[in-house]
C-alpha cells in the first residue's frame, strides 16, 4: 500500500480538499492523508465551511476534517510521495528534511492559489482546478 500525503499552510481548505479527490482518483492502492505546514498550536478546530460545501457538492465530505501539523506527526517521513500546493510548501518540506524528489507540486510549479478568506466560488474554482490536475496526477502516480 502506497502513501500520498497532501500539505497546504493551515490543513483547513486546500489540503483536506485534495485527500478527499486523490483518494477517489487513486483509488484502494493508496492511503492519502492530509497536513498543514503551521505549527499544531495555531490550527483551526475544522475544515472551513466552504470546504465542507464545496466537497459536498461533488459528493465527497470533509465534514468530520481535523487539521493536523506535518510538524506533529511522527511519520512524516514515512510517505511515498508529498503532494503540496505550491512552491513555499515545497520549500518549507525540503526545510524539515524531505527529500525534493519526493514532492510534487499542484498543477506543476505553478501550484494552485487559496481560496482562504475568499469567496464560495474561488472555492469552487480550486476544486475545478485540483480535479483536473488529480486525474493527470493520478495517472503518473499508478
Amino acid at each position: 500500500m502506497k502513501r500520498l500525503l497532501c500539505l497546504c499552510f493551515g490543513n483547513t481548505c486546500r489540503s483536506p480538499l485534495m485527500q478527499v479527490v486523490f483518494q477517489r482518483e487513486l483509488g484502494e492502492g493508496w492511503i492519502v492523508e492530509s497536513a498543514g505546514l503551521i505549527e499544531k498550536r495555531v490550527l483551526a478546530k475544522h475544515a472551513t465551511d466552504e470546504s465542507i460545501l464545496v466537497a459536498a457538492e461533488r459528493g465527497l465530505d470533509v465534514s468530520n476534517h481535523r487539521p493536523r501539523s506535518i510538524r506533529g506527526l511522527t511519520e512524516a517521513y514515512d510517505f511515498d510521495r508529498y503532494l503540496v500546493t505550491d512552491q513555499d510548501i515545497c520549500h518549507g518540506l525540503v526545510t524539515v528534511g524531505i527529500q525534493r524528489h519526493r514532492i510534487m507540486i499542484l498543477n506543476g510549479s505553478i501550484g494552485i492559489p487559496s481560496p482562504w478568506h475568499r469567496s464560495i466560488e474561488d472555492y469552487r474554482l480550486y476544486m475545478d482546478r485540483l480535479e483536473a490536475t488529480a486525474k493527470e496526477l493520478a495517472v503518473r502516480l499508478a
